[in-house]
């Protein structure tokens, strides 16, 4: 019996052995899939199966690994064999080609530039006279900056102050590329979910998403859908084509899709050749409480906490730490960790937010405090937000013994807010808010709020209000008022309330353009009769305002002057007080116009210079020359510069001009024939190359007088500038 199966499995092997060894019939084959096709030897065996090379297939855009490949062992591929076209078409499910990402996130990283070494003062000077009382203050900001941050200090003189009085005192580092900033000095600690916050001297190590504005920090849907052959994608979000796009065959993902804050739907279209549409829903919540799965936030402070900041210059209390740590678990779900202590106080505190494509954002966060008396918190929220519907509720308690760092006063034992608005389309919007304080100290205060607001008609804008408010006693007041635009930039406002049986109304005209000359005018009639009007212009150097007043047969008069210094490439400048960032335009010339964002902002001093204000902070900011306005024969190696200047710092911007001009022409030889195709000109003055085309045409740039121009077929040629402009052919003469 041993002996039979002995034979059966040696003729078994010899038969697979055989069968292995059997020869396969090669061939050259054309492989087809949709609109690709390439052309490969390949091996048919016994059975007609096909076996080619992995390069043939990723040469159709097929993921396929290295080696040879059996095509009916290909997984979500089938083919026929056309024997009289000599062609294998092939058809090929999603699973054979990669993921396609198409990725709209917008704009790439801009590489902010290093700030040039200088500093800016801010002066706001202001006098005022209320009956007999005369009073003189000031208030100032300098603030000095380079590649290695920026050093402010701002503080104030008289007024109510007998002596100078330092407010903020502080270094800023800030590293773009790691999204972080290093501060020390005076500076606020960031609360999070369950602390608050309050200002120290020390240093705070945090993270800044402001450094690179174009980064979202919060989850955004990523859409999902595959194409059996190549087709038009369109994307929609809430009913508007955000994207349109070409996808080949196969599996795609969209990331970063541009969604507006709150719940909404995002739609892929997808079209093939013959017209037939795929329609993929998906329904979403973006919220910028959340962060990206795997994004870390946080902020670290270390130092002492400040007491009686605007009273004091210099009053610090004990030593504290506090650091906060956000960090997203998933795409729908971010976690937070708080931890901050003193000598006398320890607290910890959890929480985290969570979001629903259909119930919205829910917000959990748990604290406790052990010092003096022991204590815990609890707060919790949920909102809604929609485009025609939005709720909110948060509501949050603590126990008498709990405490934060930077509170002088425990906290309340609840408050609790709730928030309703609707879009009622062509009815305009209405709103309904309550809030309650229920207060370990004083009483406790109730309110709820209603405003209703029509559509604005032609005429203006009304809208209506209803406010009540139980503390000691209940009131209810009830208000309506019409705004309405008058004649130019000037619009105006009337306000009527009633209130405990009392009327008031109060009417208001202005015309605040920021730019120029401003003014405004308000009166108000009630328990108390008030009447003031201003009147205030805005220059290049300085902002300055004269304000009247008249409250309870009370007089008052202000006038007030506001000014920035600015030091910078060893130039000095006067300005508008330094908000942000700035840049200097170096042009070299005088009275050449400056543009940014392709609007006229101003033009060159004597030196050449301009000083541009109220820049984006690390973003692109277009700085331009006009062309139009440039001397003949001047053109700028560059028209237009993106600069993107650090926050609270300033850059230089240098436009280099070149003393010539550019433009086409013909180049003929002394019989008048065009010069041949490909011959190369070369400038003498600088060595330039210049490649002639067909008909003898070529583009000539930074021509100036006397210019020659060598070419290979060894004649020369004479240009200036007029003749370039002329149009005339230009001659190559021989020597």
């Amino acid at each position: 019996m041993r002996r039979f199966w002995l034979i059966c499995a040696s003729a078994w092997l010899a038969g697979a052995s055989a069968a292995a060894a059997a020869p396969r019939e090669s061939l050259v084959v054309e492989f087809r899939l949709n609109d690709r096709a390439a052309q490969s030897f390949a091996s048919r065996d016994e059975e007609g199966a096909f076996h080619v090379d992995a390069q043939t297939l990723r040469a159709l855009g097929i993921v396929a690994p290295d080696g040879e490949i059996a095509l009916r062992d290909f997984p979500g591929l089938t083919y026929r064999y056309e024997e009289a076209e000599g062609a294998v078409l092939i058809q090929c499910s999603a699973a054979c080609f990669s993921v396609r990402t198409i990725d709209l996130g917008g704009q790439p990283r801009v590489a902010v530039q290093p700030a040039s070494p200088g500093a800016y003062l801010n002066m706001d000077l202001a006098a005022s006279a209320v009956e007999r009382e005369r009073r003189l203050a000031g208030a100032f900001e300098l603030v000095g900056f380079g590649p290695f941050g920026s050093l402010a200090s701002n503080f104030v003189v008289g007024g109510e102050y007998e002596s100078l009085l330092r407010l903020d005192t502080n270094w800023t580092l800030d590293f773009h590329e790691r999204r972080t900033s290093l501060r020390l000095g005076d500076s606020i600690t960031r609360g999070g979910a369950t602390g608050a916050p309050f200002r120290f001297g020390g240093v705070q190590l945090a993270t800044d998403f402001s450094l690179d504005p174009a980064f979202v920090s919060f989850p955004t849907p990523t859409l999902r859908g595959e194409a059996a052959t190549p087709s038009t994608v369109d994307l929609y979000v809430d009913g508007a084509l955000r994207m349109s796009t070409q996808v080949d065959a196969g599996a795609f993902s969209i990331v970063d899709a541009p969604v507006l804050v709150g719940a909404g739907v995002a739609q892929l279209v997808v079209t093939d050749p013959l017209g037939r549409e795929q329609v993929l829903a998906q329904p979403f919540y973006a919220s910028p409480a959340l962060l990206r799965r795997g994004l870390s936030d946080y902020s670290l402070s270390l130092g002492l906490a400040r007491r009686d900041f605007a009273r004091a210059s210099a009053d610090y209390a004990d030593p504290f730490v506090s650091g906060v740590y956000r960090r997203g678990l998933t795409a729908a779900l971010t976690g937070e960790a708080r931890l901050e202590a003193d000598k006398d106080l320890a607290g910890l505190g959890l929480g985290g937010s969570f979001v629903d494509p259909v119930f919205g954002q829910f917000d959990l966060a748990i604290a406790a405090s052990e010092g003096e008396s022991d204590g815990s918190a609890l707060s919790a929220g949920w909102t809604r937000t929609s485009l025609g519907v939005t709720f909110g509720l948060h509501t949050e308690g603590a126990s008498p013994g709990f405490r934060r760092l930077g509170e002088d006063a425990p906290p309340d034992r609840r408050q609790t807010s709730g928030v309703v608005s609707v879009d009622l389309d062509a009815y305009g919007a209405a709103a309904l808010s309550y809030a309650a304080r229920d207060a370990r100290a004083g009483p406790d205060v109730r309110t709820l709020a209603f405003t209703y607001a029509p559509l604005q008609s032609g005429y203006g804008q009304w809208s209506l209000d209803a406010l009540w408010v139980e503390e000691a006693r209940s009131v209810l007041s009830l208000g309506v008022r019409f705004a309405a635009p008058l004649w130019g930039d000037a619009s105006g406002a009337g306000r009527v309330r009633v209130e405990r049986g009392d009327v008031s109304a109060a009417l208001s005209l202005h015309d605040m353009t920021g730019a120029g000359l401003d003014w405004r005018a308000n009166g108000s009639v009630g328990e108390i009769d008030r009447f003031d009007a201003a009147v205030r212009h805005t220059g290049r150097a300085h902002e300055a305002a004269l304000e009247a007043s008249r409250v309870g047969g009370h007089d008052g008069l202000r006038l007030q002057f506001a000014a920035g210094l600015v030091f910078i490439d060893g130039d000095a400048y006067v300005s508008r007080p330094i908000r942000g960032s700035f840049a200097v335009v170096d042009v070299g010339r005088p009275d050449v116009p400056i543009l940014r964002d392709r609007r006229r902002v101003g033009v060159t001093g004597i030196r050449g210079r301009f000083l541009m204000t109220d820049l984006r902070a690390n973003e692109a900011n277009a700085i331009a020359v006009a062309l139009d306005d440039l001397p003949f024969g001047v053109l700028p190696v560059r028209e237009t510069i993106e600069a993107a200047p650090p926050a609270r710092s300033g850059i230089v911007v240098r436009f280099e001009l070149g003393e010539g001009v550019s433009g086409e022409t013909h180049v003929v030889d002394e019989t008048g024939a065009a010069l041949p195709a490909g011959v190369l000109l070369q400038r003498r003055r600088d060595g330039a190359r210049f490649p002639v085309g067909e008909a003898g045409r070529t583009y000539l740039t930074d021509v100036v007088e006397g210019d020659r121009l060598a070419s290979e077929t060894g004649c020369m040629i004479a240009v200036s500038p007029q003749a370039l402009a002329g149009g005339a052919p230009l001659s190559c003469r021989r020597a």
